[in-house]
């Protein structure tokens, strides 16, 4: 569901007021809020951004839903889930007898969404293929089905979102440059839970308040205990992970409050040298202890951030530049960045 879930009412968070779909009052929920109801008024391109958890889909519904185009279709791609050989025939549809199998005429998904939104989730997963069409859909306005001879003009408005670097994939040449520049018209970047560490309090109130409602529990609090571990847990999952926390620990927990050992808070992308780091070595030189701390809060800002520089540059509250310096800096950090991006 995203960001929030069921906001206790009847009606999905997208149809809510935009003010209460999207819980907090930190800086960047307020500018996020503002960002949503300006790109509301206008059909624009727009690309999301952020680590996954974030409520990327969420944003985009409340975009469509409080824009004219709010009872037109809404049509969400999953890029990532797709087969290759089948996405031109998903996106723009098929004649009959276009290949092997086409018994009958298909319409694509961008005909369905005409006048209405396309939103392409985690749209770093398109074929090369595939983004040549795209940005010529983009660019002309229609489209062709497998096997057509003529093409057909669409109305959408498209939404894209990724949860990947796409700058960083053009840099490596993975994703295409004017593609890139089409679908980044309009930019919103989504603020990990780091970010928003003052929302955190209000955050959990509302989700232990809906899990008690969606599983028919009684409501609890967090023990302090149990609100000190959550404030200090690095959350890789955002807002995701923290709804799905406190609704299993509102199942398992048996007391009057929920403990620590009710919370699930094992970290998947713990980096397995974070121990030996954070070790105390008492030979070590002040400089020596100083490149280490550094190493160790470059890797878990990167870690926090998905391996995406910009978000952990913004975490850091250093230029990105400044970022990618200190990277390579440390050579160790080789060794165990996944996307070996340094």
């Amino acid at each position: 569901m995203g960001w929030h879930g069921l906001l206790m009412h009847t009606k999905p968070p997208w149809q809510q007021p935009i003010e209460s779909a999207l819980i907090g009052q930190s800086p960047k929920i307020l500018v996020l809020k503002d960002q949503i109801a300006r790109l509301a008024q206008v059909h624009i391109t727009t690309l999301i951004q952020g680590p996954s958890g974030t409520g990327k889909e969420l944003v985009a519904r409340l975009i469509h839903h409080h824009s004219t185009r709010q009872h037109r279709p809404w049509v969400a791609i999953n890029c990532g889930a797709i087969p290759a050989e089948l996405f031109e025939s998903e996106l723009f549809g098929h004649s009959e007898g276009a290949f092997t199998g086409a018994k009958k005429q298909k319409k694509g998904l961008f005909p369905m969404a005409h006048r209405g939104t396309v939103f392409l989730d985690e749209v770093g997963e398109l074929p090369p293929v595939m983004q040549v069409k795209l940005l010529r859909a983009i660019e002309e306005r229609t489209i062709r089905p497998l096997g057509a001879e003529s093409e057909h003009p669409i109305d959408i408005r498209l939404i894209a979102a990724s949860h990947r670097d796409l700058a960083e994939l053009v840099a490596q040449g993975q994703f295409r440059l004017d593609l890139y520049h089409r679908l980044k018209v309009a930019h919103i970047e989504l603020p990990s839970l780091h970010q928003m560490a003052t929302d955190l309090p209000q955050l959990v109130s509302f989700f232990l308040k809906q899990a008690a409602t969606e599983l028919g529990l009684p409501a609890k609090n967090l023990s302090p205990q149990a609100s000190h571990a959550v404030q200090h847990h690095p959350f890789s999952g955002n807002i995701r992970e923290l709804k799905h926390c406190l609704s299993a620990a509102l199942l398992w927990s048996t007391g009057p409050e929920i403990e620590v050992g009710d919370l699930d808070l094992t970290d998947p992308l713990a980096s397995p040298a974070r121990a030996q780091l954070r070790a105390i070595q008492p030979s070590e030189s002040l400089q020596e202890a100083l490149n280490r701390t550094e190493q160790m809060v470059i890797r878990d800002a990167l870690y926090e951030n998905n391996q995406d520089r910009h978000a952990a540059a913004q975490q850091l509250q250093i230029t990105e530049r400044s970022l990618r310096y200190r990277i390579q800096k440390h050579q160790a950090l080789d060794a165990w960045s996944p996307s070996k991006r340094v």
